[in-house]
């Protein structure tokens, strides 16, 4: 009886260490791809599975230290946890504030000279309409680089005229971007606005190159990416709406000093 108490003590000591041993990964598993997720629970069953030959290879590499081993993972789960939360904040109160199938209508201004790029001047005074067709799910845990991949860079909407038809396939792509970029969730400002400066960063020489830039004002949040370099400034920027997070105007920046600059009014 003891000895078979004393092995089941034992196997729940080596699940407990295979627990440990990849404990780590499921904080990722919120904000990284599936296949990890798989990967790390069909690794956890075959563990399982065979846990007897698991124990006499865990028992073979540690032989009668196992405690002090656990011990060890044990400080270094937390160890590396607080590395990682310290690197990915909370995003838990973060929400979609609109729903697929929205629509949004827009004013365009398109001015500039045609450079034979991003050739959008046909759009000038015209009214396009975006729809909603996906809000990607919002990691629980995310750094600066993560909201940028997982949010900001995912395509979320089509768009077309106000009467319905088509726009010229590059053009309705900037535009769809732009639209996309600027499109946020709701529900903690302040949290958005502590990844990125206030202020686009660069230049030539600038000992810190980062386009990317946030400000939260009274009724409206400032978001977009801007690079500055010797022949000019290029990039994105908007105004976006607190109550439900849809850009109220956004830019478009030319990247020569002469190009087209195309500004979005929401109506």
């Amino acid at each position: 009886m003891n000895g078979q108490g004393d092995g089941t003590k034992r196997d729940w000591s080596i699940i407990l260490l295979l627990i440990l041993c990849f404990s780590l990964i499921p904080l990722w598993l919120f904000s990284r791809l599936l296949w990890i997720a798989i990967v790390w629970g069909g690794s956890f069953v075959l563990l399982l599975r065979y846990r007897q030959r698991t124990k006499q290879v865990l028992l073979y590499v540690f032989g009668g230290k196992l405690p002090q081993a656990i011990a060890l993972l044990i400080i270094l789960n937390i160890a590396l946890s607080f590395v990682i939360i310290h690197e990915s904040t909370y995003t838990g109160d973060l929400h979609w504030g609109i729903e697929v199938g929205d629509q949004f209508s827009y004013s365009v201004e398109a001015v500039g000279y045609d450079l034979g790029y991003k050739n959008c001047t046909v759009l000038n005074n015209s009214i396009v309409v975006f729809e909603i067709t996906n809000l990607p799910s919002i990691p629980l845990y995310c750094d600066r680089a993560m909201f940028i991949d997982s949010i900001v860079d995912a395509r979320k909407a089509g768009v077309t005229f106000d009467n319905g038809t088509s726009l010229d396939s590059e053009c309705a792509s900037i535009l769809t971007s732009l639209f996309s970029n600027s499109l946020l969730p709701i529900g903690d400002w302040s949290y958005i606005d502590g990844l990125y400066y206030d202020r686009a960063r660069g230049g030539l020489g600038a000992p810190v190159q980062d386009p990317w830039y946030s400000r939260l004002s009274r009724d409206r949040f400032h978001f977009g990416a801007i690079a500055i370099s010797c022949v000019g400034t290029f990039g994105w920027s908007a105004e976006i709406s607190l109550e439900d997070g849809v850009p109220i105007v956004f830019h478009d920046y030319p990247y020569f000093w002469e190009g087209i600059t195309i500004t979005l009014t929401r109506i």
